[in-house]
């Protein structure tokens, strides 16, 4: 009826030529109407102004935050990433709020995180004392000094 060129049985507004659809079914017209779903996200700041249940793409990877297990798209997905909106920071082993790769561990934190490496070199420094104990001479120095005294003399 409305010359719109829409059958007026798929036509939500039969009656008015500037509308076809109202989408989220509240009455105004798509064209008329600053939130298409009706998901309370003016359409100019949703991603997705035609799915009530998304509004945000952070990463911009075409799946909304709600559905995405990885919002930022760095990789680490959300529930293991202590910044889940930030894709240059996912861990924070300190707990100081920072993350790691602004803020990196100080060398007394790394070896509270990784007691492995501190625990090796201590024992590189053990091994290397017990081979100077093993390496002196039957009796040790003061003997050997005693010995090379003696051999001068004769």
């Amino acid at each position: 009826d409305d010359g719109d060129g829409v059958i007026d049985t798929e036509d939500a507004f039969p009656l008015d030529s500037t509308e076809t659809l109202d989408t989220d079914n509240d009455g105004t017209g798509d064209n008329a109407d600053s939130d298409d779903d009706g998901d309370g996200v003016d359409d100019a700041l949703d991603a997705f102004p035609l799915d009530s249940t998304e509004s945000v793409d952070l990463d911009g990877d075409g799946i909304g935050n709600n559905a995405d297990s990885d919002d930022d798209g760095d990789g680490v997905e959300d529930e293991k990433d202590v910044f889940p909106e930030d894709a240059t920071e996912w861990e924070d082993a300190n707990g100081d709020g920072l993350g790691d790769n602004k803020e990196p561990l100080s060398s007394f934190e790394s070896a509270q995180q990784e007691p492995v490496m501190p625990l090796l070199g201590f024992a590189v420094v053990i091994g290397i004392m017990i081979m100077l104990y093993r390496a002196q001479p039957p009796g040790g120095f003061e003997k050997k000094e005693h010995l090379e005294t003696n051999l001068e003399e004769e």
